[in-house]
């Protein structure tokens, strides 16, 4: 909503100016009020989260940048077992991105846009969210999760710290506005106590796995018990695992450059 008749604002109000000029020229005392501004208290704007998490995330953004697929799988179950090995080694190698990899990295920053444009970080659902946060940090100040999270819903959020991971929760709980909360702090304290000399982070942890605990297609709606037929162990032998090499430097920065842009951090111990 537009608020005008301000001493101070985002532009200069042309009606309020014209005003004051004819008050001048009247001989009456023009107003000072000559500025108008948006108010954010009061806005239009509706996000819904939809996230697609099929088989077919998989699939590469851009079908030019992936290599052809050759399905002819053979019909004979020892050569088809040889194919599939193989066909899951060229996977390992992929140079392109996948669908799901845009959606995780989209998720972090739309968070940060609403923060930015002054979504009430106190709502329910946005401080379930930080609580949920606060409750997985592990000692050491970082945030991990283990791939045998794909096969035990019990272990979302949990595994060793990895740069990447603490990463993504810096930012949420920086647009959630807990720059000074001592979790931050300890986030913060956690990426620049491992950061290598060359300004790097090692991340030697497999953090994304394709096929993952249940083989091919959609995962089952209900999860086997180990004697069952169809269970999986947290080897997760019907997958493959991958490492993001990448994650474990861009994320890093980009969240210790958020925390360095907030409004008075308050400095480390």
């Amino acid at each position: 909503r537009k608020v005008r008749k301000l001493e101070d604002g985002e532009e200069i109000d042309i009606d309020d100016v014209i005003e004051a000029i004819v008050d001048m020229r009247t001989g009456s005392s023009p107003s000072e009020k000559l500025y108008w501004r948006r108010n954010k208290v009061q806005r239009d704007v509706a996000v819904a989260f939809l996230l697609d998490t099929s088989a077919s995330t998989a699939e590469a953004i851009d079908e030019a940048k992936k290599a052809p697929d050759d399905w002819n799988a053979p019909d004979d179950p020892v050569e088809y077992m040889v194919w599939l090995r193989t066909r899951r080694g060229e996977a390992m190698r992929r140079s392109y991105k996948r669908i799901v990899d845009v959606e995780k990295e989209a998720i972090v920053l739309l968070m940060n846009a609403l923060e930015a444009i002054g979504e009430d970080m106190s709502q329910p659902h946005i401080r379930l969210a930080v609580d949920w946060l606060l409750a997985h940090q592990n000692p050491d100040g970082g945030w991990g999760e283990s791939c045998g999270s794909y096969v035990n819903p019990d272990l979302h959020g949990v595994g060793p710290s990895t740069p990447s991971q603490t990463a993504w929760a810096l930012l949420a709980l920086l647009a959630a506005g807990e720059r000074n909360h001592p979790a931050t702090q300890s986030g913060v304290k956690f990426l620049t106590g491992s950061q290598q000399e060359d300004g790097s982070w090692d991340e030697p942890y497999f953090t994304g796995t394709g096929f993952p605990g249940y083989g091919t297609g959609e995962p089952p709606k209900t999860r086997h018990k180990p004697d069952e037929p169809g269970s999986h162990s947290l080897s997760m032998p019907a997958g493959f695992m991958i490492n993001y090499h990448m994650y474990r430097n861009c994320w890093p920065l980009l969240a210790l450059g958020r925390y360095r842009q907030s409004a008075k951090p308050r400095p480390l111990d």
